[in-house]
């Protein structure tokens, strides 16, 4: 039996090709890197990553549940908040992710190093504090990311708000908003409920059909706006969501256990358990039939799994 020591984990860490993720604007990169202090009352915040070991992962960050961005080496992210505060900082690991509680100061930048750490199968990942002289120098090597965009689950329970300044929209605002998107939308009047199907308006071809998936939790869009404006929203499913890989038939594969685990975590369980639908390969998709009727789908890269279809 062969077994894989420390050495051997750290050299494939290190050895592995290189992660890339998409990059903010230059210009935006080195506005950032002038290092300016934020609006009063408010915290700027630095989390960046540099270094070798690990170069071939990506690894999402969140603050307070709230994606900042998916990392790669050498590359950084800045985000401004409201000062006098606390946050939980969060990295994407090799499990389940590692925060950082921290409290920001007001009127002044704050810097955060996420470093990538030895694990069992992958590189875990961490986030500490470091000095503003320490930061500064760092990231004024580095090039920033592209934020808003995450691949993983967040520490459940942590997600709220965390803008500096929130504008709320008016009610014609978000009805404006819905009208122009390409989200499909049926109205319903304040008294469709009484209305005899003769008498309700004719849906148009650009609009979905509303099912039980759809209607959750229009109570915001309902206190919001007057009664002739409420709006049912149906999200038209995502192409992206799923990846381009070719189906295959049933089969268990490396990662079925950690799909299983995630499903159990969405009350999704089963007797035959989550199969390899896809050729093996550094990206696999799964699929777990539910007991109850729904269909679990979950994309593994490098046996990191995120749970990506679930309906």
């Amino acid at each position: 039996m062969k077994f894989i020591t420390p050495t051997t984990l750290v050299a494939a860490l290190i050895l592995s090709g290189c992660a890339s993720v998409e990059m903010a604007p230059k210009a935006e990169s080195a506005k950032a890197k002038e290092f300016n202090a934020p609006r009063k009352g408010n915290a700027g915040i630095y989390i960046y990553r540099n270094g070798f070991l690990g170069a071939a992962l990506k690894r999402d960050l969140w603050i307070d549940g709230n994606c900042i961005g998916e990392s790669a080496t050498d590359t950084f992210f800045y985000k401004e908040v409201a000062g006098g505060k606390s946050y939980q900082l969060a990295t994407e690991s090799e499990f389940s992710p590692n925060v950082l509680d921290v409290t920001l100061e007001s009127d002044k930048n704050h810097f955060f190093r996420q470093y990538i750490k030895m694990g069992l199968v992958v590189g875990g990942a961490g986030l500490e504090p470091v000095s503003v002289e320490t930061g500064k120098q760092d990231v004024s090597k580095l090039e920033m990311a592209k934020s808003g965009k995450c691949s993983s689950k967040p520490p459940s329970g942590t997600a709220k708000a965390i803008d500096a300044n929130p504008q709320p929209e008016s009610s014609t605002a978000v009805t404006q908003a819905v009208t122009n998107s390409s989200i499909a939308v049926t109205p319903i009047t304040a008294n469709s409920a009484n209305t005899s199907p003769s008498a309700t308006p004719a849906m148009s071809e650009a609009a979905t059909p509303v099912n039980a998936a759809s209607q959750m939790d229009n109570s915001m869009t309902r206190a919001n706006m007057p009664s002739n404006q409420i709006t049912t929203v149906t999200n038209a499913p995502s192409a992206s969501a799923i990846p381009n890989i070719q189906l295959i038939e049933f089969a268990l594969g490396v990662s079925s256990v950690t799909v299983e685990r995630l499903a159990k975590e969405q009350s999704c369980t089963n007797n035959k358990g989550a199969g390899l639908v896809s050729p093996k390969g550094t990206q696999e998709l799964y699929k777990m039939q539910c007991s109850d009727g729904r269909v679990l789908m979950a994309k593994c890269e490098l046996r990191q799994c995120t749970i990506v279809s679930h309906k």
